[in-house]
């Protein structure tokens, strides 16, 4: 793990997330980051359920107000700190000159606005959105 990457682990440990939920932020599995759980006590100190119950009573900011029906930006004006989702469909192929991109304001530590980072992930935890797969193959 780079120290970016274990300092952004420290802080949403420090938030109060969950083991699965910052191993998957930062893109290593839950095992590998509850080794370095146990090799940085002091960047990850013992936390209580009720610190943990605390967070997930917590709700999550509104999305950005830009974000639903934005017009976008051509890719030449997205500045650094805008949303990088793409506003064109699947069955589009890009194109410089006419696709948009969002071009809010994004997420702390992610490409895509509040908005849209919903949007790409899902609701739930990815165990949760990997078990409503499963559910659905199942029935079909």
């Amino acid at each position: 793990m780079t120290d970016k990457r274990i300092s952004q682990a420290a802080r949403m440990w420090r938030d109060g997330h969950r083991t699965e939920e910052i191993a998957h932020a930062i893109g290593f599995s839950a095992s590998a980051l509850r080794s370095c759980i146990a090799l940085n006590p002091d960047l990850f100190p013992r936390r209580s359920i009720k610190q943990i119950e605390a967070r997930a009573t917590v709700k999550s900011p509104a999305p950005p107000p830009k974000a639903p029906g934005y017009e976008g930006v051509p890719y030449g004006r997205l500045t650094a700190c805008g949303c990088q989702f793409p506003l064109w469909e699947d069955h589009e192929r890009y194109n410089a000159e006419t696709s948009l991109w969002c071009g809010a304001p994004r997420a702390e530590d992610r490409p895509y606005c509040g908005f849209h980072a919903n949007k790409a992930v899902g609701p739930g935890t990815r165990s949760e959105r990997e078990a409503t797969r499963t559910l659905r193959k199942m029935a079909a």
